[in-house]
């Protein structure tokens, strides 16, 4: 739409008048000299006139080093909230992704081998690759990698605020002033919110959140491109907007809608005719299609075929496509309200209630509060860019998981990382207008006050719940509580609570995770996850019940289940043997645990343990070099190692 230099466009209350004067870096220019009067008025307002010319002088130093002051400010948000999450151990689908993934512990330092394993995920998994090289297991490497993607990622929403604001909708609009003070604000609130702690503490979710910097950054590039001053800078920034697509689209499967990102922003910031939307909505298409293709070649599907797109367009068949969309009407405004009042986060919400059908309890009123959002975004796309952009990329963000492609999970904390983005581009954008001139009743001065208030409390929230990560057993116990019908909760809290020696709580907690049914005879029948199975197995060898220890392994055994879980199960089976003296049999045990999963560490360790015990030396330190080409840096391997040598020396 073109906007035209009317009266009624010039009242509209979107920023302050642009003064003349230095440039400052930022989109627009504004003078040292007005910045001084613009903090000296607000500081009058809120009673510190004398104080006034100071924070004058401080507000044109800031503004004079703008993105440095970003920068530093950025940095320094990021290491109070995030800098004690070092020791944050692995969760969930941490193990089966980088500790029990012979594609990380085994790489062979190419992208071919990483390629085969996880095609749309090459590049996250190139990182975890790089990481377990470096540092194989030790947690406190991936963590610095995630906190730093985290740290680019919101320094690249600043960056897209500013470049907005170079925007033909918004150049006339925004002054050095408003860009300074949006842009810092998206930023820092995109970088302390607690509910985008998921992504970066939760190690495997750097697939989540390097997504977002590479979409983030190209969508940067494109903006950057668009407003250029030269053919070359065109170019230049064009390309980089590609390479991060490229980079975008096998990192995580969400940035498929990256294009339709791109459309938006031309919609709402390049005003067109009529004729000019058409072809760009043409072209949003056509780009779609285009993502669609290479995805398909990617992973060596037809993609014409319309059995394909069933397949690729869903991780599970035990939802409906209507349930799953039906659910996420729900779950969007579960993290619209985290976003908005950011307590009561969780780890898991593996019990959260799956909606059958539209009319469902209040999913028609969850579907028609997003068609009224919807329709706000709408007739704001003239008056109030920054309010559509937001309201409509939050929507297109969450379109691949929070749409009509079932996933096992229907909730996940992290999947609002990227959506966020826009979300935070708003509220940065708003807060910045109203710390430059009155809006109502509001003075510049409260909303600054404000705004740094809301920034700190977020912030602290931010450093308590990270702290709560710390902790696998207050992690749980705090997720279990909030949720008591998250079986996977209980039964993964009763794991941590065997892991610290508290086995009768270890019990209690995994009983609690058992899917109950009777008979018709009248016998109540408890069933046990596999994982749960096993707290019970370990609490009961820890107590000395070893009956009952044996006849849960018994039980587990006749079920089927993965080598992995198998080898595990085989593992404390030997252990019982191994603790009432029996080693032969513990010994041939283990040897069937490393059978059927030779990548298994605790069976080869263990089983070292019997040979070093019964004077075979030789075989006791073949069986540790196997252990040690598994994970170098396992702690019990070298400690044996050690004293093996020791033993031999003497």
């Amino acid at each position: 739409m073109t906007q035209k230099k009317s009266s009624k466009n010039q009242k509209a209350p979107l920023a302050p008048h642009r003064s003349n004067g230095k440039t400052t870096g930022f989109s627009g220019v504004v003078s040292g000299g007005a910045i001084a009067r613009n903090l000296g008025a607000v500081s009058a307002a809120a009673g510190f006139e004398g104080k006034a010319n100071l924070l004058g002088r401080l507000g044109a130093v800031l503004l004079r080093y703008g993105r440095i002051t970003q920068i530093v400010l950025a940095a320094i948000a990021v290491l109070l909230t995030y800098g004690h999450t070092l020791d944050v151990p692995f969760y969930l689908d941490d193990f089966s992704n980088i500790e029990e993934n012979p594609s990380i512990y085994q790489w062979d330092g190419t992208l071919k081998s990483l390629w085969g394993f996880g095609k749309l995920r090459t590049m996250a998994y190139l990182t975890l690759g790089i990481n377990y090289k470096l540092h194989a297991f030790q947690v406190a490497g991936y963590h610095v990698v995630n906190i730093a993607i985290h740290l680019i990622t919101g320094l690249l929403v600043m960056a897209l605020v500013r470049s907005l604001a170079k925007s033909p909708v918004l150049k006339d609009r925004a002054d050095g002033t408003l860009v300074f003070w949006a842009s810092t604000l998206a930023g820092i609130l995109f970088l302390v919110h607690p509910l985008h702690i998921q992504a970066v503490t939760y190690i495997v979710q750097r697939m989540a959140s390097l997504a977002a910097l590479f979409y983030v950054g190209s969508l940067v590039g494109y903006v950057e491109g668009r407003t250029a001053s030269t053919h070359l800078k065109q170019v230049l920034w064009f390309s980089f907007c590609a390479l991060f697509a490229a980079f975008a689209f096998i990192t995580k499967q969400n940035t498929a809608t990256l294009p339709v990102a791109i459309t938006l922003v031309e919609i709402v910031f390049f005003g067109h005719s009529r004729k000019k939307l058409l072809l760009i909505g043409l072209g949003g298409v056509g780009a779609i299609f285009g993502v669609w293709v290479v995805f398909s070649f990617i992973l060596d599907y037809n993609p014409f075929s319309l059995e394909v797109m069933e397949k690729m367009t869903q991780e599970t068949s035990a939802i409906s496509r209507i349930s799953y969309f039906a659910t996420q009407t729900r779950v969007l405004w579960l993290y619209l309200k985290h976003f908005l009042w950011p307590t009561q986060l969780l780890m898991d919400y593996q019990s959260y209630p799956i909606s059958q059908d539209f009319w469902e309890g209040i999913v028609p009123f969850a579907l028609l509060g997003h068609l009224l959002l919807a329709g706000v975004g709408f007739f704001s796309i003239e008056r109030q860019p920054m309010l559509a952009f937001g309201i409509f990329f939050y929507y297109v963000a969450h379109a691949v998981e929070s749409s009509f492609i079932p996933i096992t999970d229907v909730v996940f904390e992290h999947r609002a990382y990227l959506p966020d983005v826009g979300l935070c581009c708003l509220a940065g954008w708003a807060l910045g207008i109203g710390s430059q001139k009155p809006v109502g009743w509001l003075r510049p001065g409260w909303v600054r006050g404000t705004s740094i208030a809301l920034l700190v409390v977020l912030g602290i929230l931010c450093f308590e719940r990270n702290q709560v990560w710390r902790d696998p057993v207050a992690l749980w116990q705090d997720n279990a509580n909030k949720l008591p019908s998250n079986r996977r909760a209980w039964e993964i809290l009763g794991k941590y609570l065997v892991l610290a020696g508290r086995y009768e709580e270890s019990l209690a907690a995994s009983g609690k995770s058992a899917i109950v049914t009777k008979e018709e005879n009248g016998v109540t029948q408890y069933t046990y996850s596999h994982e749960a199975l096993l707290n019970l197995i370990v609490a009961n060898i820890k107590l000395k019940r070893f009956d009952m220890a044996k006849k849960l392994v018994a039980d587990g055994l006749k079920s089927g289940m993965s080598p992995l879980n198998r080898s595990k199960l085989l593992t404390n089976y030997a252990n019982i043997f191994y603790q009432e003296g029996n080693l032969s049999e513990a010994e041939k045990l283990y040897k069937e645990a490393i059978d059927v999963f030779p990548a298994g560490l605790p069976p080869r360790i263990n089983l070292g343990a019997i040979y070093a015990g019964t004077g075979r030396y030789d075989e006791a330190e073949q069986i540790w070099k196997e252990a040690a080409q598994i994970d170098p840096n396992n702690l019990s391997v070298l400690q044996n190692m050690k004293l093996l040598k020791e033993i031999r020396s003497k």
